[in-house]
């Protein structure tokens, strides 16, 4: 297995001038108005569903269930969603524009009914920083990607919050094998894996499919049984200066302690951005660029995730479309084979959006990258900038009063750098230094500064480095 330690940097384009706006939101088509008053009319049911602090729990959920003619499970969904836009008006607001299922707003709900009254404010705005369209005519995100969206806020700005549920991914857990004989004629097995080495187990049985020519199924038992070999490789992206979050892995952003694990097992360095082949087919660092960029599928409304999509070029080889990170995207295969049937036409700009055109009746949806690669705009780069800011000096605040007073580390923060696995070296030292006597604290403000200095020199010079064209 080789893994791919992917280092950002993007550059801004220029601010779009143009109101961004939901296509769901505004759009005459008569398909499009009729969804959007669907979700009106849900949003108003919701609105009415809202019980007063003293109304009893079944009394009010009987009555919803008998005049709204559904079950009490949904009525309760619906007084828990009421109650959540009266605690965040802005949100409520947003959902005004029609453009958001009952979907969206049952998880939106799901997400941020544990979230502590006086962090509500701060959550809501990241929240509508995150739901908000950043284009013209801009496609709705997926409830899924919506939630997994507010879910990382909600992580960020409140973890008591986060739903109990919603367990992170397995990125450290031992797998967990369950069997289960209860059929007469077959044996189901459902084996739970940490979320990174599903995918690479995903990678390594689709490698081996297509290698012999037969079924994921009958490729696992091949495996299992013929000891077959197979090589893969698992991205990781991660910035080479100050970020609110870790390292990108596939899908999903790596908790701290699987982020030290799986860097560990780094082989290759690479630098994203502009790339170009001359053959068909992609290079490894091609496809690691795209997948970074665009995250998922870019079908208006799919979200399948990168390493499951096709890398299929905007215009045909065929035809004289460049094999290059300008003309390739990502797609899965049921809308790779709409696209190559001719049902839709898709243009992909320098930033990274897409319009998709529909041949049927010629509408047009915009989508736009959501990888961990995706050029920012001014708006969101200083969102970013700002949220950065502010960990750095909440890190210096908790930061531990027998530090030198120049440096924000935190007990937090000290107790990782000993953990990481990444750094067994300076563990070593570390250890060696105790024994002689030299203060922990002392010992990792050295390293941490020797660190820091380091990835600042890295970053200057990607920045001189950086001539190549944009995605």
């Amino acid at each position: 297995m080789n893994t791919t330690t992917l280092t950002t940097n993007t550059t801004e384009p220029p601010p779009d001038t143009a109101e961004p706006y939901y296509r769901l939101a505004r759009s005459n088509d008569p398909l499009t108005a009729t969804s959007r008053a669907l979700n009106l009319t849900h949003l108003a049911m919701v609105e009415q569903s809202t019980p007063a602090p003293d109304d009893l729990v079944p009394d009010h959920v009987s009555k919803l269930a008998v005049r709204f003619g559904i079950s009490k499970v949904v009525a309760a969904n619906y007084a828990d969603a009421g109650l959540m836009l009266q605690a965040f008006p802005q949100l409520h607001q947003l959902f005004r524009s029609g453009a958001f299922t009952i979907r969206h707003i049952q998880q939106v709900t799901e997400a941020v009914e544990a979230v502590a009254p006086d962090k509500r404010a701060e959550v809501e705005q990241e929240i509508l920083k995150a739901l908000k369209p950043t284009v013209p005519n801009q496609q709705v995100p997926t409830p899924r990607a919506a939630y997994n969206k507010v879910k990382a806020i909600v992580g960020d700005r409140d973890k008591l919050a986060v739903p109990l549920d919603d367990t992170p991914p397995m990125d450290t857990n031992s797998p967990e094998l369950v069997i289960d004989r209860s059929q007469y004629e077959t044996t189901a097995f459902t084996l739970t894996v940490p979320r990174l080495r599903g995918v690479e187990l995903h990678k390594a049985v689709k490698a081996a499919s297509l290698k012999r020519g037969c079924s994921m199924g009958e490729a696992f038992l091949a495996m299992f049984e013929q000891n077959i070999t197979t090589e893969v490789t698992l991205n990781l992206y991660k910035a080479v200066g100050p970020q609110p979050r870790g390292v990108f892995a596939e899908d999903h952003w790596l908790s701290e302690a699987a982020s030290c694990e799986w860097l560990a097992k780094v082989t290759h360095l690479a630098a994203p951005g502009y790339t170009a082949t001359e053959g068909y087919q992609p290079t490894e660092l091609l496809r690691a660029s795209v997948i970074g960029r665009d995250g998922h599928c870019r079908f208006p409304g799919c979200d399948a995730p990168g390493y499951t999509c096709d890398i299929d070029h905007v215009h045909r080889h065929a035809d004289g479309g460049p094999t290059s990170t300008a003309n390739m995207h990502l797609l899965c295969r049921t809308h790779h084979r709409l696209k190559t049937a001719g049902t839709w036409d898709v243009a992909l700009h320098a930033d990274g959006t897409e319009v998709w055109t529909s041949h049927g009746d010629g509408h047009e949806v915009v989508t736009v990258p959501d990888g961990p690669l995706a050029r920012e705009n001014f708006a969101e780069r200083g969102v970013r900038k700002a949220r950065v800011v502010r960990k750095l000096n909440e890190e210096k605040l908790n930061a531990d009063p027998m530090m030198p007073r120049g440096l924000s580390i935190t007990r937090e923060e000290l107790q990782k750098m000993l953990n990481c696995a990444s750094v067994g070296e300076i563990k070593e030292e570390l250890q060696r230094r105790i024994k002689s006597e030299i203060t922990i604290a002392n010992a990792i403000a050295e390293l941490a500064r020797e660190e820091l200095n380091s990835q600042i020199e890295q970053l200057e010079q990607l920045q001189k480095d950086e001539e190549e064209p944009p995605f």
